[in-house]
């Protein structure tokens, strides 16, 4: 994006006014405002609360600083409201403050992965095919935008540039119909495509800070498809002429029917997120089972080892303390006689 406004006339965009290098870099400081710092702000919480949730990560003092720094990234990130306006996107002295912002909860995010790593790996799920599947949508209506903020205009690319419209100028306007540079509709697709990529790391989430980090995940997945459709329904449904219903602007918060409405899916995406996550990490927590020679000499292996669960190898056995053990069958079994320790395929 940078060199796209350093390389064009600020007349090919929208509602900038500086040319040039200093254009490509004031247009690259606004966009850290928004939508980075949004993003920025939901990545870190998720970072630091993991780095919270594991005992002996931080010292008191280091607690103190990470939480200290949390909510200093945090309120200047928030300072993008005041700074950012859609009527005039060129750099402020005020756009440095989220700025700065972003780089502070990228740093507690680096942090907070160096001491506490990624976790462990988990296999591949029905979850993650249809998220990918997810993403594929926004990814495939934010094309135009994508190209724009390259400095290429979708209707010179072939096969795809039939399909969308972008080199047409509408009658009373002076912007094509998909101008170059930044667009609004794909900040909506990246919140989206964000929020949807943060879902399986939400599910390792513990502790207080799962509910506004899940609420404020719902928030940047809705907002994001709304302004993502309301983008695309204006340049290629509305301008095409297809039909002549606009939906109206959902930048900014309003107290209007069509921001109610974001309200309610949002909280009844959070709701859906929250089902989830229990569910992720019910699956997680959920303990590996081992074949113990039973009382009445059975070897046989319960329903998760026939599932694909470890099981051991019975010629190599040891004896272990007495104990109980209580299988997914509800059995309990008292005084094992051996269990053993070595795994091997069933």
């Amino acid at each position: 994006m940078f060199t796209t406004y350093a390389r064009f006339p600020v007349s090919e965009f929208y509602n900038v006014s500086i040319e040039g290098v200093a254009g490509g870099l004031s247009r690259a400081l606004v966009l850290s405002n928004f939508p980075i710092a949004f993003m920025a702000l939901a990545l870190m919480g998720i970072a630091v609360a993991r780095l919270f949730a594991v005992p002996g990560a931080l010292g008191r003092y280091e607690r103190w600083l990470v939480g200290e720094l949390a909510l200093v990234a945090t309120v200047m990130s928030l300072v993008t409201a005041l700074v950012v306006t859609q009527s005039n996107l060129d750099a402020k002295p005020g756009n440095a403050i989220p700025a700065v912002g972003v780089l502070i909860a990228f740093g507690l995010t680096v942090f907070a992965v160096r001491r506490t790593g990624t976790g462990p790996r988990r296999a591949w799920s029905r979850g993650d095919t249809f998220r990918v599947i997810t993403i594929a949508v926004p990814a495939f209506i934010a094309l135009p935008w994508i190209l724009a903020d390259l400095g290429v205009l979708i209707g010179d690319v072939p096969v795809i540039g039939g399909i969308f419209m972008s080199k047409e100028v509408i009658a009373g306007e002076s912007l094509l119909a998909v101008h170059l540079g930044h667009h609004h509709g794909l900040d909506g697709a990246l919140f989206a495509i964000f929020a949807i990529l943060l879902i399986r790391p939400l599910a390792r989430v513990r502790g207080r800070l799962r509910w506004p980090l899940t609420i404020y995940v719902a928030f940047m997945l809705v907002y994001g498809f709304t302004n993502m459709v309301q983008d695309f329904w204006g340049e290629q449904l509305v301008k095409r002429g297809t039909t002549t219903t606009e939906f109206p602007s959902m930048i900014l918060p309003k107290l209007t029917p069509a921001w109610g409405l974001v309200i309610i899916a949002t909280a009844l995406v959070a709701i859906a997120l929250h089902w989830y996550v229990n569910r992720e990490q019910r699956a997680e927590n959920r303990p590996l089972t081992t074949v113990a020679h039973l009382p009445g000499g059975s070897d046989k292996p319960n329903n998760d080892q026939q599932r694909g669960a470890p099981c051991r190898n019975p010629s190599s056995e040891r004896p272990l303390p007495r104990q109980d053990v209580l299988g997914r069958g509800r059995r309990r079994i008292e005084k094992p006689d051996l269990v053993t320790s070595q795994q091997t395929s069933c």
